[in-house]
């Protein structure tokens, strides 16, 4: 009876450290998938904000653009220095806005506005769909590789035990303390 609450102890420790070391892989897959995207949409607007930038010398001949999934004006800001990067949600849909250095000396800025709502539903269905659809045969299958690690384990210290219990204790002979090493 002792042995199999080892056993089931071992077990369940076993099951759990499995657990939260699949949980913390999760997390850890999905920022990084979360970051990569982010960071190539990012890119790809530096990329268009400075092809836009060369293309359109002066301001004169800059053509605003907007459409449902872009939205690029040239603005006045005072306070930026460098191209900055914002994201913020409106009417239900997420943005990521650029706003790149055009004429520093005008103090007139590109602004780019990319819609990011199909990235981001893309991204969720993707990470957590499949994470859901894995993660039940997964957890079966870690189930079974932890009863089956567990028993492998604790097998000598069963049968060390079960020898132990059957063991007669009046043949043991009384150990002399003298001897024993302090």
């Amino acid at each position: 009876m002792k042995s199999n609450s080892i056993y089931r102890q071992f077990y369940t420790k076993l099951i759990i450290a499995t657990s939260l070391f699949i949980i913390a892989l999760s997390f850890i897959f999905y920022e990084y998938a979360r970051s990569t995207i982010y960071d190539d949409i990012q890119k790809n607007m530096l990329y268009h904000a400075k092809q836009i930038q060369i293309s359109s010398i002066a301001v004169n001949s800059f053509n605003h653009i907007l459409n449902d999934n872009l939205k690029i004006n040239l603005i006045k800001n005072e306070k930026i220095k460098d191209y900055k990067f914002l994201n913020y949600k409106e009417n239900g849909d997420y943005f990521i806005k650029l706003l790149y250095p055009f004429d520093l000396e005008k103090k007139l800025f590109l602004e780019i506005d990319k819609n990011i709502s199909l990235e981001r539903e893309l991204l969720y269905s993707v990470i957590f769909k499949n994470l859901f659809v894995l993660a039940i045969p997964g957890f079966i299958l870690m189930l079974l590789y932890n009863v089956v690690v567990s028993r492998s384990l604790l097998k000598p210290i069963m049968q060390i035990n079960k020898k132990l219990a059957n063991m007669d204790e009046n043949s043991l002979s009384q150990i002399d303390k003298k001897d024993l090493p302090i």
